[in-house]
């Protein structure tokens, strides 16, 4: 029996790294893509990180969205009525992690923080695919049901 959804205990493993690594940032929903993340990052002067970004995110926690009607005055409406605008409103995100996992990506220029990431990952529950060494091999978060 589950006692926390899998997106609340990635992101208490999140914080508990960034609380107990000075410097060290861990991110969830961070940004759109791979490239803008670690370009964020880099600006900010930040040397060692891990996020998931938004594309990833989408496909671990699916969303579902819900379209909202807008008359010209930007109140709320019915579908078959006149509408002005549109708008897509999240309603919802799965809390349960998609069988394929979640990609973080990643820099680390101190080694021992490697080995902390994945350890936390698995103290709470997750597999952790990556063999450690490369930057380029995205670090792939599974549950362990």
């Amino acid at each position: 029996m589950r006692h926390k959804d899998d997106l609340r205990k990635l992101e208490e493993v999140c914080r508990d790294l960034e609380n107990e690594n000075k410097g060290f940032q861990a991110r969830i929903n961070f940004w759109c893509c791979q490239t803008c993340g670690h370009g964020a990052m880099e600006n900010n002067g930040v040397k060692n990180y891990i996020f998931a970004h938004e594309q990833s995110m989408e496909r671990a926690f699916p969303v579902e969205y819900e379209t909202r009607y807008y008359d010209e005055f930007g109140n709320d409406c019915d579908c078959c009525d006149e509408y002005a605008d549109t708008d897509e409103v999240e309603v919802s995100r799965a809390n349960t992690l998609d069988p394929d996992g979640l990609y973080f990506h990643h820099h680390f220029e101190d080694e021992s923080l490697k080995r902390r990431v994945v350890s936390a990952f698995n103290n709470a529950g997750f597999l952790v695919e990556w063999d450690g060494m490369s930057d380029d091999k995205s670090i792939r978060i599974l549950d362990v049901k």
